[in-house]
């Protein structure tokens, strides 16, 4: 189990997809904490004081190779009040927190060949 990392980072780049998906590249200011693709992050808004509890976050999946820690991307879509503010908020410059890694969703190199399939449910609508 690898030991969680709280390190600011400056947002180098912010992507706007579309006028509900952004994409964020951040720079991190301390050494980042290894990490394995799948595993994912807590971004926080809010600065970080060591002394006080972790400030109000939310997780995103990590979308930058772990070769190149230096640099740490995320995606995301418009789904609450938080990602609304985040997307509306952070500018190229500004400092965000992260605390990672997170997860267990990894394959591992020794791992046979596998197939992933997406799995849709559909809601039945009641007419």
């Amino acid at each position: 189990m690898s030991i969680k990392v709280k390190i600011p980072a400056i947002v180098e780049k912010v992507i706007k997809h579309t006028d509900n998906v952004c994409s964020y590249v951040m720079i991190a200011q301390k050494r980042c904490p290894r990490f394995k693709p799948g595993q994912f992050l807590h971004l926080s808004i809010d600065s970080y004081d060591p002394s006080f509890q972790w400030p109000e976050s939310r997780v995103f999946s990590i979308a930058s190779s772990p070769t190149k820690r230096d640099r740490l991307k995320i995606t995301f879509a418009i789904k609450g009040k938080y990602t609304k503010r985040m997307f509306d908020e952070i500018k190229v410059n500004d400092i965000v927190w992260l605390k990672l890694p997170y997860g267990y969703f990894v394959i591992e190199k020794k791992s046979p060949e596998i197939i992933l399939l997406p799995f849709l449910v559909q809601k039945k609508v009641m007419t």
